[in-house]
């Protein structure tokens, strides 16, 4: 996640997501444990993600962040494979460029 600069990663079982791992969750999760490297991803990737829609619009998946209080969403299709993840930080991009 460091050398990607990426502040969330998605977690999957074949292509089904099961789970976001975030920084947060990195952070909680290694002052916790008395050995972090071996910890499972299971203890700190977040179970049974929201997702947002790639038909929904950027207005839609900020008020649906903030609701929920997260940084990160995976996308997924009509057919609920992953797509991708849009972070807050994407959207306010979208919105400076506006």
């Amino acid at each position: 996640m460091d050398q990607a600069q990426l502040g969330a990663l998605a977690v999957v079982d074949g292509q089904r997501l099961v789970g976001i791992v975030t920084e947060r969750g990195l952070v909680r999760a290694i002052a916790r444990a008395a050995d972090p490297v071996d910890v499972p991803v299971a203890a700190y990737a977040s179970s049974g993600p929201q997702t947002a829609s790639v038909e929904q619009d950027a207005r839609a998946i900020v008020e649906r962040m903030l609701v929920l209080g997260v940084r990160h969403l995976p996308v997924t299709n009509s057919d609920g494979q992953l797509i991708g993840m849009v972070s807050m930080r994407d959207l306010l991009a979208v919105e400076a460029l506006a």
